[in-house]
């Protein structure tokens, strides 16, 4: 059933499929929900810098809490793809609307580069699939985990998806970065307790 080379790719191909079946209304109104849940967390409350993702496709949307975020006076990040396609760099975001298509068709900030990479308080994350213990089903470029590894260790760590989307068990690799804490539409999970 697995492929033995990766075996994260038949999940990956599932909880896609899972996600896409979603339908549009009720995504708009459980990202709304998950912004609500995201707003009560107190690590959100105690950070000056937040790291964002501009969702794709069938993602939990952020675009309204981004807005909520800058009007209460956070600084806003969010990934940019570099041009050696391996690595992201998170870049000031001062409007929901100041993107541009970059990489893979995402939308990327057009900010400049946030100077240093420790400097993220918290950081929301997307994911095809979580797991209530924190493993993160990524889509299988390992630009989170790379980043995480290497830049921000310190950054509290918010794994966010629909609740459709979270699993008992997921494959897991070394280099895999846990979450803090996942948020969906029905929950705040601390994963660390």
């Amino acid at each position: 059933m697995w492929n033995r080379a990766d075996p994260k790719s038949a999940w990956r191909m599932r909880m896609r499929q899972v996600r896409d079946a979603f339908q549009p209304g009720f995504r708009a109104t459980w990202s709304r929900d998950i912004a609500d849940r995201v707003t009560a967390l107190p690590e959100l409350a105690a950070a000056s810098t937040v790291g964002v993702y501009l969702a794709i496709g069938s993602e939990v949307s952020l675009d309204g809490l981004i807005g909520t975020l800058l009007r209460a006076g956070k600084q806003v990040y969010a990934p940019r793809v570099l041009e050696d396609r391996r690595t992201i760099v998170f870049c000031r975001l001062r409007d929901v609307t100041d993107v541009e298509i970059g990489y893979y068709g995402i939308r990327e900030p057009r900010g400049e580069s946030l100077e240093s990479l420790e400097s993220l308080d918290l950081m929301l994350i997307p994911g095809l699939a979580f797991t209530l213990c924190g493993i993160r089903l990524g889509y299988g470029g390992g630009f989170y985990d790379r980043y995480l590894a290497s830049a921000s260790r310190q950054a509290v760590k918010v794994g966010v998806a629909f609740d459709g989307q979270i699993v008992q068990e997921l494959p897991t690799e070394f280099h895999d970065i846990r979450m803090d804490h996942l948020v969906t539409d029905r929950r705040i999970h601390h994963c660390r307790t």
